[in-house]
Protein backbone atom coordinates (compact mmCIF):
# COMPACT_ATOMS: atom_id res chain seq x y z
CA UNK A 1 0.00 0.00 0.00
CA UNK A 2 1.02 3.75 -0.44
CA UNK A 3 2.53 5.75 2.03
CA UNK A 4 -0.18 8.92 2.99
CA UNK A 5 1.45 11.97 3.84
CA UNK A 6 -0.70 13.10 7.10
CA UNK A 7 0.04 15.55 10.35
CA UNK A 8 0.82 14.17 13.41
CA UNK A 9 -1.33 14.69 16.63
CA UNK A 10 0.98 12.82 19.13
CA UNK A 11 1.86 16.37 20.50
CA UNK A 12 1.36 20.07 19.78
CA UNK A 13 4.41 20.32 17.31
CA UNK A 14 2.05 19.44 14.92
CA UNK A 15 4.50 17.69 11.96
CA UNK A 16 3.53 17.67 9.11
CA UNK A 17 6.83 15.38 7.35
CA UNK A 18 4.94 12.13 8.59
CA UNK A 19 3.73 9.52 6.23
CA UNK A 20 1.28 6.58 7.42
CA UNK A 21 0.31 3.61 5.61
CA UNK A 22 -2.93 2.30 5.67
CA UNK A 23 -3.95 -1.64 5.61
CA UNK A 24 -7.57 -2.40 6.13
CA UNK A 25 -8.59 0.18 8.82
CA UNK A 26 -5.49 0.26 10.57
CA UNK A 27 -2.30 2.15 10.35
CA UNK A 28 0.66 -0.77 10.21
CA UNK A 29 3.65 1.36 9.38
CA UNK A 30 4.43 5.17 10.41
CA UNK A 31 7.05 6.88 9.24
CA UNK A 32 8.99 9.60 10.48
CA UNK A 33 7.26 10.30 13.60
CA UNK A 34 8.37 10.37 17.25
CA UNK A 35 7.27 7.25 19.65
CA UNK A 36 4.75 9.43 20.65
CA UNK A 37 3.03 10.22 17.31
CA UNK A 38 3.46 5.91 16.40
CA UNK A 39 1.49 5.40 19.46
CA UNK A 40 -1.01 8.07 18.41
CA UNK A 41 -1.92 6.43 15.16
CA UNK A 42 -1.31 2.83 15.94
CA UNK A 43 -2.95 2.32 19.36
CA UNK A 44 -5.36 5.36 19.95
CA UNK A 45 -7.89 3.71 18.06
CA UNK A 46 -7.68 0.74 20.11
CA UNK A 47 -8.30 2.69 23.68
CA UNK A 48 -11.85 3.86 22.63
CA UNK A 49 -14.98 2.27 23.86
CA UNK A 50 -17.04 0.89 20.35
CA UNK A 51 -20.24 1.65 20.63
CA UNK A 52 -22.64 4.75 22.51
CA UNK A 53 -24.49 3.98 25.84
CA UNK A 54 -26.69 6.09 27.89
CA UNK A 55 -27.30 4.65 31.24
CA UNK A 56 -24.91 1.47 31.34
CA UNK A 57 -26.96 -0.09 28.15
CA UNK A 58 -25.51 0.26 24.32
CA UNK A 59 -27.81 2.80 22.08
CA UNK A 60 -27.89 4.25 18.90
CA UNK A 61 -26.14 7.64 18.00
CA UNK A 62 -29.64 9.55 17.74
CA UNK A 63 -30.65 8.14 21.47
CA UNK A 64 -27.49 9.20 22.66
CA UNK A 65 -28.02 12.85 21.22
CA UNK A 66 -31.34 12.76 23.08
CA UNK A 67 -30.37 11.54 26.05
CA UNK A 68 -27.72 14.09 26.05
CA UNK A 69 -29.56 17.22 25.67
CA UNK A 70 -31.82 15.92 27.99
CA UNK A 71 -29.69 16.08 30.70
CA UNK A 72 -28.65 19.07 30.12
CA UNK A 73 -32.03 20.56 29.39
CA UNK A 74 -32.92 20.06 32.59
CA UNK A 75 -29.30 21.36 34.53
CA UNK A 76 -29.66 24.92 35.90
CA UNK A 77 -25.86 25.50 35.99
CA UNK A 78 -23.96 22.78 33.71
CA UNK A 79 -20.06 22.43 32.88
CA UNK A 80 -18.90 22.33 29.45
CA UNK A 81 -14.93 20.81 29.62
CA UNK A 82 -12.41 20.55 27.97
CA UNK A 83 -11.48 20.57 24.53
CA UNK A 84 -7.46 20.70 24.25
CA UNK A 85 -7.55 17.27 22.68
CA UNK A 86 -10.67 19.25 20.11
CA UNK A 87 -10.43 20.67 17.06
CA UNK A 88 -10.84 24.40 17.31
CA UNK A 89 -14.22 24.30 15.81
CA UNK A 90 -15.35 21.98 18.56
CA UNK A 91 -14.22 23.97 20.72
CA UNK A 92 -16.50 26.76 19.41
CA UNK A 93 -19.16 24.63 20.00
CA UNK A 94 -18.41 23.65 22.91
CA UNK A 95 -18.49 27.20 24.34
CA UNK A 96 -21.57 27.75 22.38
CA UNK A 97 -23.36 25.51 24.23
CA UNK A 98 -22.20 26.89 27.22
CA UNK A 99 -23.67 30.14 26.28
CA UNK A 100 -27.27 28.79 25.29
CA UNK A 101 -27.58 26.66 28.47
CA UNK A 102 -26.44 29.43 31.03
CA UNK A 103 -23.57 27.36 32.16
CA UNK A 104 -20.00 26.52 32.72
CA UNK A 105 -17.22 26.42 29.77
CA UNK A 106 -13.85 25.42 31.54
CA UNK A 107 -10.62 23.67 30.13
CA UNK A 108 -7.56 22.43 32.12
CA UNK A 109 -5.10 24.84 33.54
CA UNK A 110 -1.71 25.24 30.25
CA UNK A 111 1.10 27.61 30.04
CA UNK A 112 -0.71 28.58 26.85
CA UNK A 113 -3.94 30.50 28.90
CA UNK A 114 -1.21 32.98 30.58
CA UNK A 115 1.77 33.48 27.56
CA UNK A 116 -1.82 35.02 25.71
CA UNK A 117 -1.47 38.26 27.99
CA UNK A 118 2.39 38.60 26.52
CA UNK A 119 2.98 41.56 24.19
CA UNK A 120 2.35 39.92 20.62
CA UNK A 121 5.84 41.48 19.64
CA UNK A 122 7.30 38.51 21.90
CA UNK A 123 5.06 35.81 21.02
CA UNK A 124 4.04 36.01 17.54
CA UNK A 125 7.70 34.10 16.84
CA UNK A 126 6.66 30.77 14.12
CA UNK A 127 8.71 27.41 14.68
CA UNK A 128 10.51 28.10 11.55
CA UNK A 129 11.84 31.48 12.29
CA UNK A 130 13.52 29.79 15.52
CA UNK A 131 15.07 27.05 13.09
CA UNK A 132 16.43 29.85 10.55
CA UNK A 133 17.56 32.54 12.47
CA UNK A 134 17.80 31.63 16.52
CA UNK A 135 21.33 31.35 17.80
CA UNK A 136 20.27 30.87 21.47
CA UNK A 137 17.71 28.36 22.81
CA UNK A 138 16.26 28.92 25.87
CA UNK A 139 13.95 25.70 27.71
CA UNK A 140 12.25 27.15 30.97
CA UNK A 141 10.56 24.58 33.52
CA UNK A 142 9.75 22.39 29.86
CA UNK A 143 11.32 19.20 28.94
CA UNK A 144 10.97 18.62 25.14
CA UNK A 145 12.74 14.81 25.66
CA UNK A 146 9.64 13.60 27.51
CA UNK A 147 7.18 15.58 26.05
CA UNK A 148 7.62 17.12 22.11
CA UNK A 149 10.51 14.60 21.12
CA UNK A 150 11.09 15.99 17.50
CA UNK A 151 11.41 19.80 19.34
CA UNK A 152 14.91 19.92 19.41
CA UNK A 153 15.56 18.09 16.18
CA UNK A 154 13.25 19.46 13.68
CA UNK A 155 13.56 22.73 14.68
CA UNK A 156 15.03 24.64 17.38
CA UNK A 157 18.85 23.02 18.02
CA UNK A 158 19.87 20.51 15.59
CA UNK A 159 18.77 22.25 11.48
CA UNK A 160 20.66 24.54 9.93
CA UNK A 161 19.73 27.45 9.38
CA UNK A 162 20.65 31.37 7.93
CA UNK A 163 21.60 32.19 11.19
CA UNK A 164 22.84 28.60 12.58
CA UNK A 165 24.49 27.33 9.13
CA UNK A 166 26.33 24.60 11.50
CA UNK A 167 22.99 23.52 12.79
CA UNK A 168 24.05 22.50 16.74
CA UNK A 169 27.27 23.82 16.50
CA UNK A 170 25.88 27.01 15.79
CA UNK A 171 23.64 27.25 18.80
CA UNK A 172 23.66 28.01 22.64
CA UNK A 173 21.12 26.12 24.47
CA UNK A 174 19.89 26.67 28.02
CA UNK A 175 17.84 25.21 30.45
CA UNK A 176 16.02 26.36 33.15
CA UNK A 177 14.25 23.68 35.65
CA UNK A 178 13.87 22.24 38.80
CA UNK A 179 15.83 19.74 38.39
CA UNK A 180 18.04 17.90 36.04
CA UNK A 181 16.02 16.96 33.62
CA UNK A 182 16.83 14.76 29.91
CA UNK A 183 16.92 17.86 27.83
CA UNK A 184 19.99 19.32 30.04
CA UNK A 185 22.17 16.47 27.96
CA UNK A 186 22.13 18.84 25.16
CA UNK A 187 22.63 22.02 26.95
CA UNK A 188 26.39 24.69 27.70
CA UNK A 189 24.36 26.01 30.31
CA UNK A 190 22.10 23.82 33.18
CA UNK A 191 20.00 26.18 35.58
CA UNK A 192 18.57 24.25 38.44
CA UNK A 193 16.34 27.10 39.90
CA UNK A 194 14.69 26.76 43.60
CA UNK A 195 11.20 26.23 42.89
CA UNK A 196 8.97 29.64 42.55
CA UNK A 197 12.27 31.23 41.91
CA UNK A 198 11.86 31.91 37.99
CA UNK A 199 10.93 35.42 38.29
CA UNK A 200 13.94 36.27 40.10
CA UNK A 201 16.29 34.51 38.10
CA UNK A 202 14.90 36.04 35.01
CA UNK A 203 15.34 39.49 36.68
CA UNK A 204 19.25 38.32 37.61
CA UNK A 205 19.76 38.03 33.93
CA UNK A 206 18.23 40.62 32.45
CA UNK A 207 20.55 42.62 35.28
CA UNK A 208 24.18 40.95 33.90
CA UNK A 209 22.95 40.69 29.81
CA UNK A 210 22.41 44.81 30.50
CA UNK A 211 25.58 45.07 31.95
CA UNK A 212 25.04 45.18 35.77
CA UNK A 213 27.01 43.49 38.53
CA UNK A 214 25.25 41.46 41.39
CA UNK A 215 26.37 41.17 44.63
CA UNK A 216 24.83 38.10 45.18
CA UNK A 217 27.08 34.25 45.67
CA UNK A 218 23.43 32.61 44.20
CA UNK A 219 20.22 33.97 42.62
CA UNK A 220 17.19 31.28 43.34
CA UNK A 221 19.49 28.62 43.91
CA UNK A 222 21.79 29.20 40.64
CA UNK A 223 25.58 30.18 41.44
CA UNK A 224 26.85 33.19 39.86
CA UNK A 225 29.54 31.66 37.92
CA UNK A 226 26.72 29.70 36.13
CA UNK A 227 24.37 32.97 35.75
CA UNK A 228 27.21 34.89 34.27
CA UNK A 229 28.19 32.22 31.92
CA UNK A 230 24.66 32.40 30.35
CA UNK A 231 24.03 35.62 30.51
CA UNK A 232 27.77 36.60 28.57
CA UNK A 233 26.66 33.80 25.84
CA UNK A 234 22.54 35.57 26.13
CA UNK A 235 24.24 38.97 25.50
CA UNK A 236 26.50 37.58 22.20
CA UNK A 237 23.47 35.89 20.45
CA UNK A 238 21.21 37.60 17.65
CA UNK A 239 18.40 35.75 18.35
CA UNK A 240 16.83 34.39 21.66
CA UNK A 241 14.10 32.17 21.47
CA UNK A 242 12.46 31.28 25.11
CA UNK A 243 10.18 28.31 25.21
CA UNK A 244 7.97 28.01 28.57
CA UNK A 245 6.60 25.04 29.61
CA UNK A 246 4.24 24.41 32.38
CA UNK A 247 6.93 23.86 34.88
CA UNK A 248 5.72 27.64 35.73
CA UNK A 249 2.38 26.33 36.54
CA UNK A 250 3.48 23.98 39.05
CA UNK A 251 5.56 26.48 40.65
CA UNK A 252 2.46 28.01 41.84
CA UNK A 253 3.39 31.70 40.27
CA UNK A 254 3.21 31.56 36.68
CA UNK A 255 2.32 35.11 35.52
CA UNK A 256 5.33 36.38 37.53
CA UNK A 257 7.64 33.94 36.62
CA UNK A 258 6.31 35.18 32.94
CA UNK A 259 5.98 38.76 33.22
CA UNK A 260 10.02 38.71 34.70
CA UNK A 261 11.33 36.24 31.31
CA UNK A 262 8.80 39.27 29.57
CA UNK A 263 11.07 41.95 30.66
CA UNK A 264 14.12 40.13 29.98
CA UNK A 265 13.10 39.37 26.24
CA UNK A 266 12.34 42.84 25.98
CA UNK A 267 15.56 44.04 26.96
CA UNK A 268 17.01 41.74 24.79
CA UNK A 269 14.63 43.85 22.09
CA UNK A 270 15.62 46.92 23.31
CA UNK A 271 19.71 45.93 22.71
CA UNK A 272 18.96 45.30 19.14
CA UNK A 273 18.30 41.37 19.38
CA UNK A 274 15.38 39.43 18.03
CA UNK A 275 13.52 37.20 21.04
CA UNK A 276 10.32 35.43 20.97
CA UNK A 277 8.59 33.40 23.82
CA UNK A 278 6.86 30.39 22.52
CA UNK A 279 4.64 28.19 25.24
CA UNK A 280 5.13 24.22 25.03
CA UNK A 281 1.37 23.64 24.72
CA UNK A 282 1.01 20.65 26.72
CA UNK A 283 -1.98 18.99 24.73
CA UNK A 284 -2.17 18.62 20.50
CA UNK A 285 -4.54 21.58 20.59
CA UNK A 286 -3.94 23.64 23.84
CA UNK A 287 -3.07 26.49 21.82
CA UNK A 288 -5.98 26.50 20.07
CA UNK A 289 -8.75 26.13 23.31
CA UNK A 290 -6.60 29.37 24.55
CA UNK A 291 -7.40 31.02 21.45
CA UNK A 292 -11.13 30.18 20.34
CA UNK A 293 -11.94 30.32 24.02
CA UNK A 294 -10.71 33.51 25.05
CA UNK A 295 -11.80 35.14 21.44
CA UNK A 296 -15.59 33.66 22.24
CA UNK A 297 -15.85 34.48 25.87
CA UNK A 298 -12.66 36.87 26.93
CA UNK A 299 -10.99 33.94 28.86
CA UNK A 300 -9.09 30.74 28.22
CA UNK A 301 -9.15 29.32 31.04
CA UNK A 302 -13.00 29.52 32.37
CA UNK A 303 -15.89 31.51 31.30
CA UNK A 304 -19.23 31.63 33.19
CA UNK A 305 -22.71 32.93 31.35
CA UNK A 306 -24.95 32.31 33.90
CA UNK A 307 -24.61 36.32 34.77
CA UNK A 308 -20.91 36.72 36.31
CA UNK A 309 -19.13 37.13 33.25
CA UNK A 310 -15.30 35.57 32.49
CA UNK A 311 -13.85 34.17 35.93
CA UNK A 312 -11.16 32.15 36.14
CA UNK A 313 -11.39 29.55 39.02
CA UNK A 314 -10.14 25.59 39.16
CA UNK A 315 -12.95 22.63 38.14
CA UNK A 316 -12.37 21.50 41.63
CA UNK A 317 -13.71 24.18 43.15
CA UNK A 318 -16.61 24.25 40.78
CA UNK A 319 -17.30 20.72 41.71
CA UNK A 320 -16.53 20.53 45.39
CA UNK A 321 -18.66 23.57 45.79
CA UNK A 322 -21.76 22.20 44.25
CA UNK A 323 -21.73 25.08 41.30
CA UNK A 324 -22.54 22.84 38.54
CA UNK A 325 -25.46 20.19 38.31
CA UNK A 326 -24.26 18.07 35.45
CA UNK A 327 -21.72 18.30 32.98
CA UNK A 328 -20.25 17.86 29.09
CA UNK A 329 -17.21 16.33 29.17
CA UNK A 330 -14.90 16.61 25.80
CA UNK A 331 -11.86 14.38 26.08
CA UNK A 332 -11.90 14.97 29.26
CA UNK A 333 -7.98 13.76 30.02
CA UNK A 334 -7.18 16.38 32.38
CA UNK A 335 -9.51 14.60 34.85
CA UNK A 336 -7.06 12.26 35.84
CA UNK A 337 -5.86 15.48 36.93
CA UNK A 338 -8.45 16.17 40.08
CA UNK A 339 -8.35 15.66 43.41
CA UNK A 340 -10.23 13.03 44.92
CA UNK A 341 -13.11 15.21 46.15
CA UNK A 342 -13.08 16.82 42.80
CA UNK A 343 -13.32 13.16 41.59
CA UNK A 344 -15.97 12.53 43.85
CA UNK A 345 -18.28 15.44 43.67
CA UNK A 346 -17.74 15.04 39.87
CA UNK A 347 -19.56 11.04 39.91
CA UNK A 348 -22.50 13.04 41.85
CA UNK A 349 -23.91 14.48 38.98
CA UNK A 350 -25.42 13.73 35.81
CA UNK A 351 -22.53 13.67 33.00
CA UNK A 352 -22.09 13.22 29.23
CA UNK A 353 -18.81 11.75 28.00
CA UNK A 354 -17.38 12.03 24.99
CA UNK A 355 -14.38 9.80 25.07
CA UNK A 356 -11.37 9.28 22.56
CA UNK A 357 -10.60 6.90 24.94
CA UNK A 358 -11.85 5.38 28.27
CA UNK A 359 -11.08 7.29 30.98
CA UNK A 360 -11.39 6.24 34.85
CA UNK A 361 -12.81 9.45 36.11
CA UNK A 362 -15.86 9.32 33.53
CA UNK A 363 -16.41 5.56 34.61
CA UNK A 364 -20.24 6.42 36.09
CA UNK A 365 -20.90 8.88 33.28
CA UNK A 366 -24.51 8.81 32.31
CA UNK A 367 -24.04 9.14 28.36
CA UNK A 368 -20.94 7.88 27.02
CA UNK A 369 -20.41 8.40 23.49
CA UNK A 370 -17.14 7.54 21.70
CA UNK A 371 -15.43 9.81 19.41
CA UNK A 372 -12.96 9.89 16.08
CA UNK A 373 -9.50 10.30 16.96
CA UNK A 374 -8.80 13.83 15.92
CA UNK A 375 -6.03 13.29 13.29
CA UNK A 376 -6.39 10.15 12.93
CA UNK A 377 -9.87 9.72 11.93
CA UNK A 378 -11.43 12.64 11.82
CA UNK A 379 -10.62 16.25 10.46
CA UNK A 380 -10.46 19.47 10.92
CA UNK A 381 -8.44 22.37 11.59
CA UNK A 382 -6.13 22.77 15.41
CA UNK A 383 -3.48 25.11 16.30
CA UNK A 384 0.26 25.05 16.54
CA UNK A 385 2.01 26.17 20.02
CA UNK A 386 3.54 28.37 17.52
CA UNK A 387 0.19 29.97 16.83
CA UNK A 388 -0.11 28.52 13.08
CA UNK A 389 -3.53 26.92 12.29
CA UNK A 390 -2.93 23.36 10.87
CA UNK A 391 -5.79 21.45 8.42
CA UNK A 392 -5.93 17.73 9.68
CA UNK A 393 -4.96 14.93 6.88
CA UNK A 394 -7.04 11.91 8.81
CA UNK A 395 -5.46 8.38 7.00
CA UNK A 396 -8.21 6.17 8.37
CA UNK A 397 -11.97 6.78 8.82
CA UNK A 398 -14.06 5.84 11.85
CA UNK A 399 -16.02 2.79 12.57
CA UNK A 400 -19.83 3.32 11.93
CA UNK A 401 -20.91 3.88 15.13
CA UNK A 402 -18.11 6.17 16.32
CA UNK A 403 -18.70 9.63 15.81
CA UNK A 404 -16.86 13.17 14.84
CA UNK A 405 -16.86 15.36 18.09
CA UNK A 406 -17.79 18.53 15.79
CA UNK A 407 -20.74 16.56 14.63
CA UNK A 408 -22.03 14.96 17.99
CA UNK A 409 -21.99 19.14 19.12
CA UNK A 410 -23.54 20.11 16.21
CA UNK A 411 -26.48 17.50 16.56
CA UNK A 412 -26.86 18.59 20.22
CA UNK A 413 -26.26 22.42 19.82
CA UNK A 414 -29.48 21.44 17.49
CA UNK A 415 -31.29 19.84 19.72
CA UNK A 416 -31.55 22.17 22.71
Amino acid sequence: MPLQATICTGCSLLCDDVEVEVRGQEAVKVMAACSHGVERFKEAVKARPSRPTVSGREASMDEAVEAAAELLRSSRRPLIYDGQRSTNRAVELMVRLAEKLRGVYCAPNSICHYTLSLDRRLTGARLDDVLEDADFIVYWASDPSETHLRHASRYAVFPRGRGAPMGRESRVVAVVDVRETGVMRIAQHRLIVQPGGDAELASALRELVEGRALSAARVAGVGMEELSSTARDMARASYVAFFVGGGLIASGRPREALSSIARLAEGLMEAGKRASITPMAERLNSMGQAAVAARLGGSPSLIDYSGRGAVEAPIERLLEAGEVDAALIVKGGGLEELSMAGAEALSRIPTIALEEEAARALEVARVKVPVAVVGVEEGGAVTRMDGVEVELKPPLRPPETVVAEEEFLERLLERL
